[in-house]
């Protein structure tokens, strides 16, 4: 038992080295021989540690790597832990699909409500939400979006909780509306994928749109409170 222990130990201490170089790659502070190279390496392995339970999962380099371009190692250890052990955070990074299903089927129902035609264009076009809406919560949206944007919603998440995370994520899809109305289903994709360069995802403009929305924290608490109530019929059923 306890060599399959240490084996298991030392697969993901080979996935983490293996991502290391993957994360922020044009940023030379997280690879070989940078900056925060083995700090990175060192919160991750520690994590593993700490919560064998989790493991590592890709995605967190990301969590780390931003919180190490604020703060020192070890408070940059602890944020990370805190933040992982959050109901929603650990949901996705368990992989417990019963779970991500509910928070998508909740992101997709404010979609509705918030931006109707983008949502119906979406539906037109095949695109699930959950192509696009897991990696941004695994990541908190550190991959998708440019560092200091990014680290401005990680900020606010914190101060407010799991419902601003779903907020920025409609802000997302809200500012590049007239953008995304005009596109089919590749070029949609792509345009999500490369978020970074879309004009209009600077701090400013992004953050603008989040703050239109006629949104209340109400909205999140009834959508996720709804679509759990609509999973435990389904279980009853």
């Amino acid at each position: 038992m306890e060599h399959v222990i240490k084996k298991r130990r030392r697969d993901i201490v080979s996935l983490i080295v293996l991502d290391l170089p993957r994360t922020f790659p044009l940023l030379a502070f997280f690879q070989e021989g940078g900056t925060f190279h083995d700090n990175l390496r060192r919160i991750l392995e520690a994590f593993v540690c700490f919560r064998s339970d989790l493991g590592y999962v890709q995605g967190m380099s990301y969590l780390a790597a931003t919180l190490l371009l604020y703060m020192d190692e070890y408070p940059a250890f602890q944020c990370l832990c805190n933040l992982l052990r959050t109901k929603l955070l650990t949901s996705f990074y368990s992989m417990d699909m019963e779970k991500i299903g509910i928070y998508t089927q909740t992101f997709d129902s404010l979609f509705a409500l918030f931006l109707p035609q983008l949502y119906n264009h979406f539906q037109e076009q095949e695109i699930k939400s959950q192509i696009f809406f897991v990696d941004w919560i695994l990541t908190l949206f550190t991959k998708s979006l440019p560092i200091d944007v990014a680290a401005h919603i990680v900020d606010l998440y914190i101060l407010k909780g799991d419902g601003f995370l779903f907020r920025a994520g409609l802000g997302i899809l809200k500012a590049l509306q007239g953008t995304l109305l005009n596109l089919e289903f590749d070029g949609i994709m792509f345009c999500l994928q490369s978020l970074s360069k879309q004009e209009a995802i600077q701090d400013e403009s992004l953050f603008k749109a989040i703050k239109e929305l006629q949104w209340t924290g109400q909205h999140y608490r009834d959508a996720l409170k709804k679509q759990l109530l609509i999973h435990k019929r389904a279980n009853k059923a």
